[in-house]
């Protein structure tokens, strides 16, 4: 009789930790995903992509367009600009780089040699999941609604087509995307809409893990 009401007690104790303690530590979960692209699809299921073949207005993009606060991808969901680290950059562009043949992209460049470029980009709603593909060395970093650091993760290597993806339980508001130089490009933006997946997939993964 008390080994059956302990494993009744046990039973009620493994249901109210799965109703209420687990969805708040999913909440402080952050996969990172380094150049697997198809595992952060597979985690972020829905999303949408900024590949910069076209403009903020729909035609074909040209090199050397600029991005501009007012003339951005605010319709698409993002928008996409530069903070200078030593502040003041006057003389730094934002613009659409490459040629029909190897695609384009998004770069951030300065004359001020001894400046840091970052390029910021902020989601119209906020998002669980974000990716960036991008051209050699970079850092990504993803913030939440009240700036808190969600993620963060740097490659270094030479060539293009590199990719830096963060899904998490906790909204991402914005992201930071910077080499430490007075340059940085971004080859592709990606974000998810599907806020209910990280929840659902890490509930499951963490309850497993607690009775096994």
């Amino acid at each position: 009789m008390a080994t059956h009401r302990q494993s009744c007690r046990f039973l009620i104790l493994s249901i109210f930790l799965s109703c209420t303690l687990l969805p708040a530590i999913v909440q402080a979960e952050t996969l990172t995903f380094v150049n697997d692209f198809p595992g952060w699809v597979a985690a972020a299921k829905d999303y949408s992509l900024i590949d910069f073949e076209t403009l903020p207005s729909g035609s074909p993009s040209t090199a050397g367009y600029p991005i501009t606060p007012a003339d951005n991808y605010t319709a698409e969901g993002a928008v996409f600009t530069v903070i200078c680290e030593q502040g003041g950059c006057q003389d730094y562009e934002l613009i659409i780089t490459g040629n029909p043949v190897s695609g384009y992209g998004l770069t951030a460049s300065t004359f001020d040699w001894d400046n840091v470029l970052t390029i910021r980009t902020d989601l119209a709603e906020p998002t669980p999941a974000v990716g960036t593909f991008f051209p050699g060395n970079t850092t990504f970093s993803a913030y939440g609604l009240q700036d808190e650091l969600i993620g963060t993760a740097t490659y270094n290597g030479s060539g293009e087509g590199f990719f830096i993806g963060f899904v998490s339980s906790e909204p991402i508001a914005y992201t930071l995307q910077s080499r430490g130089y007075d340059i940085e490009s971004s080859e592709a933006f990606v974000f998810g809409t599907d806020l209910s997946i990280p929840l659902e997939s890490w509930t499951w993964g963490l309850v497993k893990n607690l009775y096994r």
